[in-house]
């Protein structure tokens, strides 16, 4: 059996007509399923909160403080050793320096307001009076923080440094 150039020429052109009217038909059906399926953002909240999922500004102020427990497990995990302050003083002390500054690691969460940190602040013994941080911080016009992440804080520090620190 042999096929003519012309039954070939004019099977290939249906099978593209074909084909062409099947992929617009197609694309349409698929273009008029996501124009029914666009979510809200608050639809998109409700269905993570649903999977189990939590926004980390609806947990309480101590959640975000790390032990020094947590703070060492999650150095080693990144490939960091662990020196104890007092080896540390030890080292400090052969080499001539004695003064050593202690450090409180902090997470800000990003968009917490002056209060919520003036808490987390206050948790962690970086402050003596949520109220009077906050006030200092309201005074500065820092309602919200909007850098967040984890922060070494040195425990003396006073409202000026740990504002420095935070808004950097």
């Amino acid at each position: 059996m042999r096929i003519s150039f012309k039954s070939l020429v004019i099977g290939l052109g249906i099978g593209i007509i074909v084909t062409s009217l099947f992929v617009m038909i197609f694309t349409l059906k698929l273009k008029n399923e996501k124009e029914t399926t666009l979510l809200t953002n608050e639809e998109i909240i409700q269905k993570a909160k649903e999977l189990g999922m939590i926004n980390p500004l609806d947990l309480e102020a101590d959640k975000f403080v790390l032990s020094n427990e947590e703070i060492i497990n999650k150095a080693r995990k990144l490939g960091m050793e662990y020196t104890s302050t007092v080896d540390l003083q030890v080292y400090k002390e052969q080499e001539g320096q004695v003064d050593i500054e202690e450090f409180v690691t902090v997470f800000i969460p990003k968009g917490i307001n002056s209060e919520e940190m003036a808490i987390i602040f206050y948790k962690n013994g970086l402050i003596d009076s949520v109220e009077e941080f906050n006030s200092y911080l309201k005074n500065q016009n820092l309602t919200t923080i909007n850098n967040g992440g984890y922060f070494d804080i040195p425990k003396n520090s006073d409202y000026e440094e740990l504002i420095n620190i935070i808004t950097k």
